[in-house]
């Protein structure tokens, strides 16, 4: 970043859209890696079908009130790491790579058949329930 503001400090817009253009034609260019940009695709089709077709999100959230923020910080950090970073999309691939597994676990961890319904499903039950008596 030092060297950035430094070419820009020395050419002025000029230098920051030489920097940026070559960073992008960088980034673009990882594109090309098939192996990666499969990766990054079957995650993301994994992700949809697994979660899309479930209600095992809904639950999770339910579950772990903190998983829809930091998935958002997640979302946000590929962003921004494959925008700035020359290795493109092999940083979102690994990123992605890293979220999955996670996302698998707390799944297999904190989602079961027994779950508490989630509040949209507790407003149609009856609030009232039988007591046992002992």
């Amino acid at each position: 970043m030092g060297r950035f503001f430094e070419k820009i400090g020395e050419e002025g817009p000029s230098g920051f859209f030489t920097v940026i253009g070559r960073k992008l034609s960088l980034m673009i260019s990882t594109f090309s890696n098939t192996a990666w940009v499969l990766l990054v695709l079957s995650v993301l089709v994994l992700l949809l079908l697994a979660f899309r077709r479930t209600d095992v999100m809904t639950r999770l959230f339910a579950r772990i009130p903190t998983l829809r923020p930091g998935l958002l910080c997640a979302a946000v950090l590929v962003v921004l790491a494959t925008a700035l970073n020359d290795s493109g999309v092999q940083v979102t691939g690994m990123m992605l790579a890293t979220v999955l597994p996670v996302l698998v676990f707390l799944a297999t961890r904190y989602v079961d058949t027994d779950d508490p319904p989630v509040p949209d499903q507790m407003s149609a039950r009856s609030v009232s329930q039988p007591s046992i008596d002992a």
